[in-house]
């Protein structure tokens, strides 16, 4: 955009706009992205995720509706 003010009419205008049924166009400026990018989520900072809790649905196997094997050391 030529100016500043260009670039924020343009980012209202198109932000929300319908591309079809499922897909809608989403805009903002420079200055709103990186404040965007900057936000820090405190609910997990500073927190270590165990192995074994990402893997726990996995190994949920009589609630789990779906099992597979693969390979032969399983």
């Amino acid at each position: 955009m030529k100016s500043d003010e260009q670039a924020k009419i343009a980012a209202a205008l198109f932000n929300g706009h319908a591309l079809d049924k499922k897909h809608t166009f989403s805009s903002c400026t420079f200055p709103d992205f990186a404040k965007i990018m900057a936000y820090e989520d405190k609910s997990t900072a500073g927190t270590k995720t165990d192995y074994l809790e990402l893997r726990a649905q996995v190994l949920e196997t009589k609630k789990n509706d779906y099992a597979f094997q693969v390979g032969k050391q399983v």
